[in-house]
């Protein structure tokens, strides 16, 4: 018993790690910058809801 609480525990630990480091892959860009090599910078409102 005294080795199954250190275990469940690095596991819990673990798995929070991966679920905070992922917590952005669902959020939706509202905008879009792309900076040209020449120095121009166009920029994309995200109002297509296809997109969304």
């Amino acid at each position: 018993m005294k080795i199954i609480k250190p275990i469940l525990l690095i596991l819990i630990l673990f798995a929070s790690g991966i679920i905070y480091a992922h917590k952005d892959r669902i959020e939706v860009p509202e905008r879009f910058v792309f900076i040209l090599k020449s120095g121009d910078v166009i920029r994309f409102e995200s109002l297509d809801s296809k997109i969304l």
